[in-house]
């Protein structure tokens, strides 16, 4: 068994990986749907991604002239983590813009960049606080 870790952001073409793990990183990103392009990518079979979630919006947007609509759900939720960042807070991204994703949100993203199938998981009983009030899913990703 072969392990790697890496910054998805900076990472060059790595060989795939029958597992990936993404885990309490997507929230931090400035650009996930590029992060997670790379990161299935690097798949071979599954990903398993542990991410913060904002609550799911949905509606409809005028999308170049007023007669033409498109619905949308999920949202992306840019946070300011600009003083833990500028504070080298260890905790913080890569940048002092964080997107944090809807479940939905997620999901769609997660099939842009080439997985097949999402499954979000069920917490169980005893699940920290977060993963049981849904402001914390677990999902697994397979190409």
């Amino acid at each position: 068994m072969t392990y790697e870790e890496c910054n998805i952001e900076d990472s060059g073409r790595v060989a795939p990986y029958d597992l990936c793990l993404c885990l309490g990183l997507l929230y931090h990103l400035e650009n996930p749907v590029l992060s997670l392009r790379k990161i299935s990518s690097i798949t071979g079979e599954v990903c398993i991604i542990e991410t913060q979630v904002v609550d799911e919006v949905e509606g409809s947007v005028e999308w170049g002239a007023r007669a033409w609509t498109r619905p949308y759900q999920g949202i992306l939720a840019l946070l300011d983590e600009s003083g833990e960042f500028y504070n080298h807070n260890s905790e913080t991204g890569a940048s002092p813009i964080a997107a944090c994703p809807s479940p939905k949100a997620l999901e769609f993203m997660l099939q842009q960049a080439g997985f097949r199938r999402t499954e979000i998981v069920d917490p169980p009983a005893d699940a920290y606080e977060q993963h049981r009030r849904a402001k914390r899913l677990v999902c697994i990703a397979n190409k």
